[in-house]
């Protein structure tokens, strides 16, 4: 499925729209977030995150390689792998960890990944005139997801 987004307004709420299918459905998820710099991963990640009900500052990982949102049914795990060096700095981050809620593992740059994961689902973001395009692929029938969802 590929969706078409004009502003980075509609790229956050794109975010928000998956925020409100993960909480309808209550689904665990890995997402993987893949695109250029500055296509609107992190964007698009904020508005899931806000979407989820965070109402602190969400902070790009960048720098940090992960960050992490506490909710009261929901655990996510915001990783920006762009700066990965070795497979130890991934086991650091210890996104396989056992969480008693619904956790989210959102992945900007998995291509970075020194080891292949299977996401349920990928999106692809590309910079098309002013906005962008986002390709979504489903990998995975996990809790009834479906690329309708968008």
């Amino acid at each position: 499925m590929i969706i078409y987004l004009p502003s980075e307004n509609e790229t956050h709420g794109m975010g928000v729209k998956l925020a409100n299918f993960i909480q309808e459905n209550n689904a665990s998820l890995e997402i993987h977030l893949i695109g250029d710099l500055g296509a609107g991963k992190t964007t698009l990640a904020r508005g899931l995150i806000e979407g989820m009900g965070w109402r602190n500052a969400v902070k790009s990982p960048t720098y940090t390689l992960c960050e992490e949102y506490d909710l009261d049914h929901f655990f996510i795990i915001h990783c920006d792998l762009y700066r990965l060096n070795t497979l130890e700095d991934l086991e650091l981050l210890d996104l396989d960890r056992q969480i008693f809620k619904t956790k989210i593992l959102l992945v900007e740059w998995p291509d970075r990944l020194p080891l292949v994961r299977n996401p349920d689902i990928e999106m692809r973001l590309i910079h098309c005139d002013k906005g962008r395009k986002i390709e979504c692929n489903v990998l995975s029938e996990h809790s009834g997801l479906k690329e309708s969802f968008l």
